[in-house]
């Protein structure tokens, strides 16, 4: 596939890895998001391969080949981490195999699923990681859309030893504990003149033996919300900035938005890079319609 980008209009950012937590229609802004998947599975995807079906949206994306040609270099510094037992592996490692970018997907054989098991798999799974660096994503509301090549250039530019997905919602939101780290999250993101300043694991990236040093501090079940791991990471994220950032720009991750993105690729038609914010005229009538769709689809799964 010819050069896909995608650049953030307001941080004139050039994100390669997207996530969209949530659903349309709960609150998260992310409709944009999941309207340039679709966009980017036609692209790289192949009606040859089948289809794969998107597990919160209820969405066929075409199943893109697995490239042949592995991304040695990319490879021998970072490892790619999924923890899933999704029967379908999702657009994670999906768009990864398209790229040739190697990762392991943890958890596969777990029955019953809760947040916590996030970070025990990768904690356990620390001493198998010789690589300097190590990205933990999830798997079926991610996906990357180039060959990471620029990544840790652009990692190692922000000046910190771990970056956190930056999310424009703070989740969890009702505890009264959460009001510290709120203000905390607030002040650097007032100074970092940004509204993507709140913690969202969705998307790691950490140098290896940092986050082994971290790791011996905390417990997942001791977090201001009892085994979750987003909660976690806000202790974590106060105590350690600024070796932990985010990704206030969208350098490398971009989730949800409120702000305009655009396509540039050649190989798409005018309208079909005028990707739908949460400020475009139509937002309200596609949410709508997004809702609908997906609540219909499931009633006949």
């Amino acid at each position: 596939m010819e050069n896909f980008q995608v650049k953030n209009k307001v941080f004139s950012s050039y994100p390669s890895i997207f996530h969209h937590p949530g659903r349309i229609g709960d609150g998260n802004r992310i409709l944009g998001i999941l309207q340039l998947k679709k966009i980017f599975f036609d692209l790289i995807g192949d009606v040859k391969n089948g289809y794969f079906r998107d597990e919160k949206e209820k969405i066929r994306l075409k199943i893109p080949a697995v490239s042949h040609t592995l991304q040695e270099e990319i490879a021998s510094k970072l490892t790619v981490v999924f923890v899933s037992n999704l029967k379908e592996k999702g657009s994670g490692p999906r768009s990864l195999d398209y790229f040739g970018i190697p990762y392991r997907i943890l958890g596969s054989k777990v029955d019953k699923w809760s947040n916590s098991l996030k970070i025990k798999f990768l904690n356990d799974e620390l001493s198998n990681i010789k690589t300097k660096y190590f990205m933990l994503l999830d798997s079926s509301d991610i996906f990357v859309i180039n060959d990471l090549s620029q990544l840790l250039s652009r990692f190692e530019a922000l000046n910190c030893q771990m970056l956190l997905n930056a999310g424009q919602n703070l989740w969890p939101h009702w505890l009264d504990v959460m009001k510290e780290y709120q203000t905390f999250c607030d002040q650097v993101g007032d100074e970092m003149k940004t509204d993507h300043r709140y913690v969202n694991t969705g998307a790691i990236i950490a140098e290896t033996e940092f986050y082994k040093d971290i790791a011996k501090t905390f417990d997942v079940n001791e977090a201001p919300l009892s085994g979750d791991d987003q909660s976690a990471f806000y202790p974590l994220y106060k105590q350690h900035y600024p070796r932990i950032k985010l990704d206030y720009h969208c350098n490398i991750f971009q989730c949800e938005f409120d702000e305009e993105i655009s396509v540039e690729s050649s190989a798409l038609l005018w309208h079909r890079k005028q990707i739908i914010h949460s400020q475009s005229p139509l937002y309200p009538v596609l949410r709508k319609y997004a809702a609908i769709r997906r609540s219909r689809r499931e009633a006949h799964v």
